[in-house]
């Protein structure tokens, strides 16, 4: 009895693998001259590495890391939200709520500009944060994608803080 059951967890594993390869992959390779689908019903997530200028009350300079997603509502707008945390002398934190709005040219430039409003945390000071600028991101494959972006943010609070962000982005995109 145990050998048949062997069998046929043997055939049923071999069956399966005939109809769908395990090493079957959704993203496009490199070489690939496919056109690439990232759009209507993907979620994007992002990590990037920003190197930012303060000026205002305070002038400074540091670096932080942010974390983002946004989901394509259609092939060119996607809102989302990102949350940023810096430990700079003190602890600040951003939670932007935002629109992505992208060029869709289904080649693997992907330009895009971001608008956001939201609630930020600076040593000493709470208020809101505004941001506007251009990105790009170059996709690697369907679901993978390096990018730079250009990005004007204004802190309004008790102070009034001006931030010049060049974040650079690694993104993931999965289809919901």
């Amino acid at each position: 009895m145990h050998k048949i059951l062997r069998a046929v967890v043997f055939l049923m594993f071999f069956s399966f693998l005939g109809e769908q390869p395990l090493w079957a992959s959704t993203t496009t390779p490199l070489t690939s001259h496919n056109p690439y689908t990232v759009g209507k019903g993907d979620l994007e997530t992002d990590i990037s590495f920003n190197a930012d200028i303060f000026r205002g009350d305070a002038d400074a300079e540091n670096v932080s890391f942010t974390l983002g997603a946004n989901y394509f509502l259609t092939d060119i707008f996607a809102p989302g939200a990102e949350f940023e945390f810096e430990h700079d002398g003190g602890n600040s934190a951003r939670f932007f709520p935002n629109l992505k709005a992208y060029w869709p040219l289904h080649k693997r430039v992907l330009p895009y500009v971001q608008l956001g409003f939201g609630y930020a945390h600076i040593p000493g000071d709470d208020g809101f944060d505004f941001g506007i600028g251009p990105g790009i991101n170059y996709l690697l494959s369907n679901t993978v994608a390096l990018g730079i972006q250009f990005r004007y943010d204004l802190f309004a609070g008790d102070a009034t803080v001006h931030e010049l962000q060049f974040p650079l982005n690694f993104s993931i995109y999965f289809k919901l």
